[in-house]
């Protein structure tokens, strides 16, 4: 049975794309991923960055819709917006043709690669420094080269959605592991 992929957000245009592909609002919405609804201050003390660099990007993915203001909270005296995520999945829904959509999404693919780089590589570095004691965490890179029929194409994305499903109903409270998935599939000249 088909995943139900009603409560994603649909990125379909160039603006939404290459607001998404900045790396800072990746971080945000990551960050937002487990911590939503939250205040901008929550925010910053977890990415440890000033609430006022936030405010930009926020601004921006609620522009976009990929962050909503949801209510308020009074601390101190004073009123924070709280924020949260219509949804923890996003999938690219180009326009068909879109010459604009297809350069915003080689760059974003490009940012989203680089963001699963930096968080590769500290991964590698964190399995380093283990102490020999410890269990060892898992690291898994793999790479296919592939011919697929159009129907195995078909159930390869039909599995994705799966998976991307299962991601974003993931409960991460209490779960001892967290990690980054990263798919990548493209034609290539053989």
């Amino acid at each position: 049975m088909p995943p139900d992929l009603k409560n994603v957000y649909r990125v379909r245009t160039p603006e939404q794309l290459r607001i998404l592909a900045a790396p800072m609002r990746n971080a945000i919405f990551e960050a937002m991923c487990d911590l939503a609804p939250c205040t901008l201050a929550a925010l910053s003390e977890h990415l440890d960055k000033s609430s006022e660099s936030l405010h930009y990007h926020i601004k921006l993915l609620e522009k976009i819709g990929v962050v909503k203001a949801v209510g308020l909270e009074e601390s101190g005296g004073r009123k924070r917006v709280i924020y949260d995520l219509p949804s923890k999945l996003l999938k690219l829904d180009p326009p068909r043709r879109s010459k604009a959509f297809q350069a915003a999404k080689a760059d974003g693919a490009s940012a989203w690669l680089r963001l699963m780089d930096q968080q590769l590589r500290k991964a590698i570095e964190a399995e380093r420094e283990l102490a020999p004691s410890k269990e060892k965490r898992t690291i898994r890179i793999e790479r296919e080269v592939v011919s697929l029929s159009p129907s195995d194409l078909t159930r390869l994305n039909a599995l994705l959605d799966q998976i991307h499903v299962l991601c974003g109903k993931a409960d991460v409270v209490g779960k001892e592991h967290r990690i980054a998935l990263t798919f990548a599939m493209c034609l290539v000249d053989p």
